[in-house]
């Protein structure tokens, strides 16, 4: 028995150091989006984000179509939270770009690609991904609070929770 929590412990570990590995190139990005974006020079910020994001959802699906053992549920705690990362620091350039829709689109997108996660994994993962659901819901709750003289985004945005609704408000 000792020999297997061994065995377990040091797949474990290697396996932090695999997720780590995997998630350089996204932390890279975010890194010099981060730059980008506290100087002010918001293309390169959404570039450098928008390849966040993409590499952090691509990380998030493979982990996602493989078998949920410690391993992977490790690897989806963390990924998890690096495509909301990516997402909400790409909408927020947008904002600083003076693009709310496109903003609010990113925000949308993100909220119901998290859902979507919840609907097809519920039973292994709904702890992680109804955090990370209430995360994209407050901020397109805190979206609609900062642009209430744009109701067609309202619009949207209630339409998104609407459709993602767990015990969903609707914001006028």
């Amino acid at each position: 028995m000792k020999n297997r929590m061994d065995l377990s412990a040091n797949h474990l570990a290697s396996g932090v150091c695999a997720l780590s590995s995997v998630l350089s190139p996204w932390q890279a990005k975010i890194l010099s989006g981060n730059q980008a974006y506290q100087a002010q020079i918001f293309l390169r910020a959404r570039d450098e984000y928008q390849v966040a994001l993409t590499l952090a959802t691509g990380i998030l699906d493979e982990f996602l179509l493989c078998q949920k053992d410690s391993v992977v549920m490790n690897a989806i705690e963390h990924s998890l939270p690096a495509v909301v990362v990516s997402a909400h620091n790409l909408a927020d350039t947008f904002i600083a770009l003076d693009q709310p829709n496109r903003a609010c689109q990113q925000l949308i997108a993100i909220h119901l690609k998290i859902h979507a996660t919840y609907l097809e994994y519920n039973n292994e993962l709904a702890p992680i991904v109804l955090h990370h659901l209430h995360k994209t819901r407050q901020e397109l709750i805190h979206f609609a609070t900062r642009y209430p003289h744009l109701p067609e985004l309202i619009h949207q945005i209630n339409e998104a929770m609407q459709v993602t609704h767990l015990h969903s408000r609707v914001l006028h």
